[in-house]
């Protein structure tokens, strides 16, 4: 398609200035970027040099024919020819790339949105204060979780749970062998059986719980015995018993489960 001015942008291009202080002796300075002879203009107290009879440029060099006078910053080169591309765009310019790709943080001081190809668009918005955030996300196919209650009905749905009353976690659980040496099979969140003495037994937390108000569950698989917690419940530790039914003495046993909720 034709048009009328200038060809359109396809890049970046700041102009690039070098500036030197003169000494009277020096006739080599160091530009920022490499140049040709005829790509600069250079002036030396505000009075433009006449290419290669003043000055000649080899790459970076630049080599006057008799050395500039003394002055603070009275040198300055402006570059002239091709130009200098860079990746980094100037402030103030709105940008509508294809795809971005990033290694580092993304910071903005505006809102983040991200738009999909069905139209939907995820916006993250700022504000002044930590406790006050929003994340706001597209009426997309599927369950969007944005609260507690969505994230609570979800995991009752996945955990089979029906009813309006809430669920727990079990914060830690054990299944031991008591007999001889202590040996756990699995657990999750026991770090270790104390063996106290036939029938008493110690189950220490890897993790403590928030206080001592929990609850424990526990099981022994041997025929003829149940099993009964002590009432020392601490947030390091639950302390267990184990006694025979007929006679109430204290049996140790090769099946022992014991869950905690709180």
């Amino acid at each position: 398609m034709s048009f009328i001015g200038n060809v359109p942008a396809e890049s970046y291009s700041p102009v690039v200035k070098d500036t030197f202080s003169g000494n009277g002796s020096t006739t080599d300075f160091t530009l920022s970027i490499p140049a040709t002879t005829n790509s600069v203009e250079v002036l030396v107290e505000n009075v433009q040099q006449e290419p290669t009879s003043a000055y000649t440029i080899a790459g970076t060099t630049l080599s006057f024919t008799a050395a500039p006078v003394s002055g603070t910053d009275n040198i300055y080169v402006i570059h002239r020819g091709p130009a200098v591309q860079q990746v980094v765009p100037p402030a103030g310019v709105a940008l509508n790339p294809s795809t971005v790709t990033a290694t580092g943080d993304i910071s903005t001081e505006g809102d983040l949105k991200v738009e999909v190809a069905s139209g939907g668009i995820y916006t993250i918005t700022g504000t002044d204060t930590a406790s006050n955030r929003t994340l706001t996300l597209p009426d997309e196919a599927g369950t969007v979780l944005t609260s507690v209650s969505d994230i609570e009905s979800q995991v009752k749905t996945a955990t089979n749970a029906s009813g309006s009353a809430p669920i727990y976690a079990c914060r830690a659980w054990v299944n031991f062998d008591g007999t001889g040496t202590v040996a756990i099979r699995e657990s999750g969140n026991v770090s270790s059986i104390t063996d106290n003495g036939t029938g008493n037994y110690t189950v220490n937390f890897t993790t403590a719980m928030p206080d001592a108000n929990y609850a424990t569950v526990a099981t022994a698989g041997d025929a003829g015995r149940y099993l009964a917690t002590a009432p020392t419940l601490t947030t390091g530790s639950a302390s267990l018993r184990v006694f025979q039914s007929s006679t109430g003495g204290h049996l140790d046993t090769q099946a022992l489960q014991v869950a905690v909720f709180r």
